[in-house]
């Protein structure tokens, strides 16, 4: 039996993570305010279930957005062979 880890690349993990991370900052900084912290990643620092649960978040929200640009794709094929003219 193969191991999930088998085929997950970096590419992969970060194509999913980095939209995610980037999609759930913005939304707690319009629903919270900006942070009051002297280092970017103080709360990594400060508490790790915090941490734990932005990364999940980020992983999750991102899976979200890649499945719905992935609808997208047969419109950008078509764009991109050229029979599709806006």
């Amino acid at each position: 039996m193969k191991s999930i880890t088998d085929n997950l690349s970096l590419q992969e993990l970060l194509a999913v993570l980095l939209p995610g991370a980037v999609t759930v900052l913005f939304i707690a900084i319009g629903w919270y305010g900006l942070p009051n912290m002297k280092e970017p990643y103080d709360f990594i620092k400060s508490d790790w279930e915090k941490a734990f649960t932005f990364f999940g978040a980020a992983y999750f929200v991102g899976y979200v957005v890649y499945i719905m640009s992935s609808c997208l794709d047969e419109i950008y094929d078509k764009i991109k062979l050229g029979s599709v003219i806006l």
